[in-house]
């Protein structure tokens, strides 16, 4: 059995046992990768994470798919009980 991030690790030491881990990083980057290919065509919706990322989202967007693609971050959910 592979270690617990620590994150898993913070959430069992609180008292949580973990049911369920839903590992999303793939559809995460294939988000990033489309928003990333939307802002660049200019094709940006009025409110999204531009609004509040401001010119830097794209760039931000592109580290994203980088550090996801190359396992250096996950989404991942954890389904608890306590």
């Amino acid at each position: 059995m592979r270690p617990l991030p620590k994150c898993a690790n913070l959430l069992q030491g609180s008292g949580f046992r973990i049911l369920d881990e839903i590992d999303s990083s793939e559809a995460s980057g294939a988000w990033f990768r489309e928003a990333a290919a939307r802002m660049s065509a200019a094709q940006a919706p009025p409110l999204s994470f531009h609004t509040f990322l401001g010119d830097d989202f794209v760039h931000m967007t592109r580290d994203q798919v980088r550090n996801l693609t190359e396992g250096r971050i996950k989404t991942v959910a954890y389904i608890c009980r306590s």
